[in-house]
């Protein structure tokens, strides 16, 4: 069975003093582009890091700069 149309949630945000560390369901071999916003209803979505290639059934990115913002929400895009 493949991944086309497959469905990967985020599963866990971890603060770590200035890190986030984004969790997310994933597939092996399978690439994805974790970005945050930090305004929803003006989204201006930014790379957290660079393209993440899953390697078990979970990927993870850390933030290291969102110190400098009150909040950020995520999202994670499979790159097909």
């Amino acid at each position: 069975a493949g991944t086309a149309g497959a469905v990967f949630s985020i599963t866990g945000i971890t603060v770590t003093q200035e890190l986030i560390n984004v969790q997310w369901e994933a597939a092996s071999g399978i690439p994805f582009q974790p970005q945050y916003t930090t305004n929803l209803s003006l989204p201006n979505w930014q790379n957290v890091s660079g393209v993440v290639t899953a390697t078990s059934e979970s990927a993870s990115a850390t933030d290291t700069g969102a110190a400098v913002d009150n909040k950020r929400h995520y999202r994670v895009l499979r790159i097909d």
